[in-house]
């Protein structure tokens, strides 16, 4: 077989997923529900100084959180919403939700700290700036503090396309202003 048919039986597959689409999103409300039943959790506390993605593992497995981490898995995929006071801004996921959470308020670069980037290009725009890695790092390390203060609640959700799905569906629901779900 030539590579061009090779390439053409393997784009005719369908897509396997492990639940049906309508069952998946029949869960939205009850996960939403679950999700805003969490106290929520101050990012000093879980991620501040000094704390590592060890430490907050051992933070919420003392509060019961152990099925978080599979396999005892060091990290979870899955879903994280930031607050201000009871107000959510911003829904996330990741394959390793606890160093992302950290990675908003830490890190330095705009791959990594992408949220602190977009509220900076947002509250104080420049015409001569137009790339994030030129934003004004000043203004970018003000959010970051600004985040550090802030609440999150989170979520594990093992299914790729479920995670995916909930999480426009918990943006949208929450009225997140930091999601916007455009096109690059």
């Amino acid at each position: 077989m030539n590579k061009s048919a090779l390439i053409i039986n393997h784009i005719r597959q369908s897509r396997k997923t492990e639940r049906p689409f309508t069952e998946m999103v029949q869960q939205f409300p009850d996960i939403l529900h679950e999700l805003r039943q969490q106290q929520p959790m101050a990012w000093r506390d879980y991620f501040g100084p000094g704390k590592g993605r060890a430490s907050t593992k051992k933070m919420l497995l003392a509060e019961g959180k152990a099925h978080w981490f599979k396999d005892d898995a060091a990290d979870f995929r899955g879903l994280y919403v930031w607050y201000h006071e009871e107000h959510p801004f911003y829904v996330g996921i990741s394959n390793n939700v606890l160093q992302r959470v950290g990675q908003h308020a830490k890190a330095k670069d705009h791959y990594s700290a992408s949220m602190a980037y977009k509220i900076a290009r947002d509250l104080w725009p420049t015409e001569t700036k137009t790339r994030r890695a030129d934003y004004d790092q000043e203004n970018i390390a003000v959010v970051r503090e600004w985040l550090k203060d802030q609440h999150l609640r989170m979520m594990p959700i093992n299914d790729a396309d479920q995670l995916a799905l909930f999480e426009i569906y918990c943006a949208l629901e929450l009225g997140c202003a930091l999601n916007v779900f455009e096109p690059h």
